[in-house]
């Protein structure tokens, strides 16, 4: 009892002297500070700025929903009507996968999808789709700013050591003059079109694109060289034959519909074929070579047995005789012009076949290591 007593007489003077702590009673010094309303304040503009920040984020989100259109721009009729079932099936596919999932991924597409650009999304599986159409915007958006800062040169003269260079414009008019020039006093090479493709219906544009990117970079090259070929397209259909006007763009070259046989001699005729057995020593300006438009991933010998059907003459690049036992002879059509093309100039093969892709040469250097 008397340690309680005691306990209880020391806590209590104590809780009573914490009523009257020293500074407690200076607290009039401190009477000018409120910390209330400050925190109010804060709060508030915390609360302000973070609206601000949620209503910026909308009219992004907004904008961009405005911006991104509400479906894929549709080909053209005609493109539509040559699909067949499974071709429009997959084409129906891609539209709605854009109109519900892609569209709000932020996948962006270009302003205009044409039918060659259908034939590309329509060749490629779905998973690759979003990636292509994106990959098409972003060129779309380099070509629009490479031509800006074309018409921006433009504007300005080129001056070298205060010597004027010809403008763009010149040398295109001096290229598309050079290929008039050809039509008339230049050698024939003629492109034979007159192929169907056995592949499946995924695979058709897509070898349809590498025809088309080949003969594009084909025309283009020759035109620039000293002295281009006349370069002859037969056995063109419609499509191909609209493909090659928009591709050649102001170069002239000759589109027909007819075929070599009704247009040259069966004597000067050569039909250029990496199934031929027979090498090409010499160019011979008196013959009309003749490249069939397949591309370089068909094996079957469709060139050489169409040169004995019709009873020409066939003969091939002489590769393995001067680069040794390369991985393949198979070429793609600008190779072959390019090859032709040095050929004509100089005479040496070795000069000629620089054209040829250095990786067909790995087999021979292993070989030759070994």
């Amino acid at each position: 009892m008397s340690v309680r007593a005691g306990l209880h007489r020391i806590i209590q003077p104590a809780s009573k002297l914490w009523k009257h702590w020293p500074v407690t009673t200076n607290t009039t010094k401190y009477t000018n500070i409120i910390t209330t309303p400050v925190c109010v304040r804060v709060c508030l503009s915390c609360q302000l700025s973070t609206q601000a920040k949620s209503q910026e984020v909308q009219n992004q989100t907004a904008d961009k929903e405005s911006t991104l259109p509400e479906s894929l721009p549709p080909p053209s009729k005609e493109f539509l009507d040559s699909l067949n079932d499974s071709q429009m099936k997959h084409y129906k596919d891609v539209v709605n996968m854009y109109e519900r999932h892609w569209r709000f991924q932020d996948i962006k597409v270009p302003a205009v999808l044409t039918d060659t650009r259908w034939k590309k999304l329509l060749g490629s599986g779905k998973s690759k789709t979003g990636k292509i159409l994106t990959l098409m915007y972003v060129k779309e958006v380099k070509k629009q700013r490479r031509k800006e800062n074309k018409e921006h040169k433009e504007r300005k003269e080129d001056v070298i050591h205060k010597v004027s260079l010809p403008s763009e414009r010149s040398r295109k008019t001096f290229t598309i003059l050079k290929a008039y020039n050809a039509m008339e006093y230049g050698p024939e090479l003629v492109y034979d079109l007159g192929f169907t493709s056995n592949a499946l219906p995924f695979h058709v544009f897509r070898e349809e694109a590498r025809i088309k990117k080949q003969l594009q970079d084909t025309i283009h090259a020759n035109a620039k060289g000293r002295f281009p070929f006349h370069l002859v397209f037969c056995n063109v259909n419609e499509s191909y034959r609209s493909m090659l006007e928009e591709i050649s763009g102001d170069i002239p070259i000759t589109i027909t519909e007819r075929g070599y046989l009704d247009m040259f001699d069966r004597r000067r005729l050569v039909y250029l074929s990496p199934d031929s057995k027979e090498d090409l020593e010499t160019f011979d300006h008196n013959d009309v070579y003749i490249v069939g438009c397949i591309t370089d991933l068909e094996t079957k010998p469709l060139t050489k047995e169409k040169a004995q059907r019709h009873g020409i003459r066939h003969t091939k690049f002489p590769i393995r005789k001067y680069l040794g036992n390369t991985t393949t002879c198979l070429l793609t059509l600008n190779q072959v012009c390019d090859v032709l093309y040095d050929l004509k100039d100089t005479g040496d093969w070795r000069t000629a076949l620089r054209h040829v892709p250095v990786r067909f040469q790995k087999r021979e250097k292993n070989s030759i290591s070994s």
